[in-house]
């Protein structure tokens, strides 16, 4: 498996495109709107866009704690959907996970369809389907997870950085996940909303709070208490 990057033209080239994937790549370079990633199964390549979302308006001064989150995050979900499974290491459609893993993961990915399915948005007057969007949810939680480990890795073999000025009375770890939640900040309308149920992706306030109630690194961060409402008793989904 390789993983090409920009340059566009040359790794376009190099991972040979359809003239859809090559028109969608070239959108998604000018909105600036989002991380993309097109699986080229035959070339056993994952074409990663880097568009990310001028909108935060951060810059080479901010710490590595807010931006390098963004990135990171963004970059460890799209290889977590649970989609290579599917292929080999030479790119055929080929089922290589045994059949006591492919059982286990199946009983692990439950946990996730019961966990988001559980979310209602009011306006569409219906719940979230788990089994839909699972694959998705997936790629949040495990991007997060590892993000969240490369930092503290990070922060284990560089000198602690400045407290970012204006949030002196959080720690670095409480600010990693601020930017998380930054990340996710919207507003839509009603339309809108009832046209989510049909995406695999959820609305982005339920991309948020489903990975951090699933997640005990954010609890121990911020000393969620358990059973209150950012720490639920219910099982930690958890994959990889």
């Amino acid at each position: 498996m390789s993983v090409l990057m920009p340059s566009y033209p040359a790794n376009a080239a190099a991972a040979k495109l359809t003239p859809a994937q090559r028109k969608h790549l070239e959108e998604q370079e000018g909105k600036h709107y989002h991380l993309s990633v097109i699986v080229d199964a035959v070339g056993n390549n994952k074409l990663v866009c880097k568009v990310i979302d001028r909108r935060v308006g951060l810059d080479k001064s901010c710490p590595s704690k807010v931006f390098d989150r963004l990135l990171d995050e963004q970059y460890n979900r799209l290889f977590k959907h649970g989609k290579g499974r599917k292929f080999d290491k030479e790119g055929n459609l080929k089922q290589w996970w045994t059949p006591s893993t492919v059982k286990e993961y199946v009983n692990r990915t439950s946990c996730f369809v019961q966990h988001y399915g559980s979310y209602y948005i009011t306006e569409a007057d219906d719940y979230i389907d788990g089994l839909q969007t699972l694959g998705e949810n997936i790629a949040d939680n495990g991007g997060v997870r590892e993000a969240f480990q490369a930092y503290t890795m990070y922060v284990k073999n560089n000198k602690r950085e400045p407290l970012l000025p204006g949030f002196e009375n959080f720690t670095h770890e409480q600010l990693f996940f601020i930017s998380f939640g930054n990340l996710w900040c919207e507003s839509h309308t009603a339309l809108a909303a009832k046209a989510a149920l049909d995406d695999s992706h959820c609305p982005g306030w339920i991309r948020l709070k489903g990975v951090l109630t699933n997640s005990p690194e954010f609890s121990q961060t911020f000393g969620c208490r358990k059973g209150s409402g950012m720490n639920p008793v219910a099982e930690k989904c958890r994959i990889w």
